[in-house]
C-alpha cells in the first residue's frame, strides 16, 4: 500500500512536470514568433504586452469584443496605438490608465480600418460587425481585359494611406467575395489572420503615433458600421486561424 501511494504520488508530480514543460514549449514558440516579427519590422517601436482580460458579448454569441492588457500610460502608451502580434493585426488602444490599457479589436462594429489587397493593389474599408464577421467594403468594380480587383484566397493588409495604421500588416484572406453588376464597388468577407479566441501576448506599436486629425477610422459614422441582411447570414470569421 505504501509502495502504491509513493507511485501514485510520483506519477501526480510528473503529470504536473509535463503539462508545465508543455507550458513552457508553447511560451517559447509564441516568443520565438513574436521575435521574428520584430526582426522583420525594424520600422516599429513594438513593446510586448500579456492580455489581462477578456470583454465577450452576450449577443448573438460569445463574440470576443476587447481585450485588456497589463501596461498603459506608464509604458509611454497612448490612445489608438496599434495592436499586433505576428499572426496580424489585432486592434487599437482604445482607453488607458497608467497601468492598464483596453484593446478595440477589428472585429468589434466601431471598428474600420484602411485596407489594400495584396494582389491586386487594390484598396478599401475593413469595417467589423456586430456578429464579429470582416467585411471589406468599396473595393472598385472589375474592368474588362483586366485582373479582378478582389477573389478568393487574395491577402488583405492594411495600406497605411489614413495613418491610423502602419502599412503591410496583415489583416485577412478573402474567404467570400460579394458582387453585384449595377454597383459602383464590391465587397468581401475577410477571415482574420489572428486567432481571436487564443490570444495571450501582443504587442504595441508605440512609434507609430496616429494623426488624430485624419479621417475616423476607429468611431465610424452611422450606418457604415451596420452590416446589411447579408452581412449577418456571414459565416462568423471572427475566431478563424
Amino acid at each position: 500500500r505504501e509502495q502504491y501511494e509513493r507511485v501514485k504520488t510520483d506519477n501526480e508530480r510528473l503529470q504536473t512536470e509535463n503539462l508545465q514543460v508543455q507550458d513552457l514549449k508553447r511560451e517559447n514558440r509564441q516568443l520565438r514568433d513574436e521575435l521574428g516579427f520584430v526582426h522583420q519590422r525594424p520600422d516599429l517601436d513594438l513593446m510586448g504586452a500579456s492580455i489581462s482580460g477578456q470583454v465577450v458579448a452576450a449577443e448573438p454569441g460569445p463574440i470576443l469584443r476587447s481585450i485588456k492588457l497589463d501596461i498603459g500610460r506608464h509604458e509611454q502608451l497612448g490612445e489608438r496605438m496599434t495592436v499586433v502580434n505576428h499572426r496580424g493585426l489585432i486592434g487599437q488602444l482604445s482607453r488607458l490608465t497608467e497601468h492598464w490599457s483596453d484593446v478595440l479589436l477589428i472585429t468589434d462594429p466601431r471598428s474600420r480600418v484602411s485596407a489594400r489587397i495584396d494582389r491586386s493593389g487594390k484598396t478599401g474599408m475593413v469595417f467589423g460587425s456586430a456578429t464579429g464577421v470582416l467585411i471589406m467594403r468599396h473595393i472598385p468594380q472589375d474592368q474588362e481585359d483586366a485582373a479582378p480587383s478582389v477573389q478568393l484566397g487574395d491577402i488583405v493588409e492594411t495600406s497605411g494611406m489614413s495613418r491610423r495604421f502602419p502599412s503591410q500588416i496583415t489583416i485577412g484572406q478573402v474567404v467570400e467575395v460579394r458582387q453585384n453588376d449595377v454597383a459602383k464597388w464590391q465587397e468581401a468577407i475577410i477571415r482574420p489572420s489572428v486567432d481571436f479566441s487564443a490570444l495571450e501576448v501582443v504587442m504595441v506599436v508605440r512609434e507609430w503615433v496616429p494623426d488624430l486629425d485624419s479621417e475616423d477610422e476607429v468611431n465610424a459614422p452611422p450606418g457604415e458600421t451596420e452590416p446589411s441582411a447579408t452581412d449577418r447570414d456571414a459565416p462568423d470569421a471572427a475566431t478563424g486561424p
